[in-house]
């Protein structure tokens, strides 16, 4: 099953076990319960594990030469196991774009303050 949430991506859904045809998926199932208790937001999706990137050449030279606020192809795959036969497979994969960024600034390690501390 295939759908679109903006026109640059592409979201492919495997709905089943592709090794025995379950539909049952672990740690959704557990969310399930989560969610009919009232503690997760209904509308989340939850996974055993999501891979992601960006694909790009692994040369840093290359990756120089690209500028920013060019769009590079971006990619995430969610994990999921069937909860009848234990096959990992994905549930989700998303190719989608994103913008080359500067990198963030990040705070000097030495002055951390800790906020529990009484002086």
């Amino acid at each position: 099953m295939q759908e679109n949430n903006k026109p640059e991506s592409k979201i492919i859904r495997f709905d089943k076990c592709p090794n025995c045809g379950s539909k049952k998926r672990f740690a959704s199932d557990m969310a399930q319960t989560v969610k009919d208790r009232g503690l997760m937001r209904m509308e989340l999706e939850f996974w055993e594990n999501i891979w992601q990137g960006v694909v790009r050449d692994v040369d840093p030279r290359q990756e120089a030469k690209v500028p920013f606020g060019t769009k590079v192809p971006t990619f995430y795959v969610c994990v999921t196991v069937c909860s009848d036969c234990g096959t990992i497979y994905a549930g989700k994969m998303v190719e989608d774009t994103t913008t080359k960024q500067l990198p963030q600034a990040t705070a000097p390690t030495d002055k951390l303050i800790n906020p529990i501390s009484s002086s």
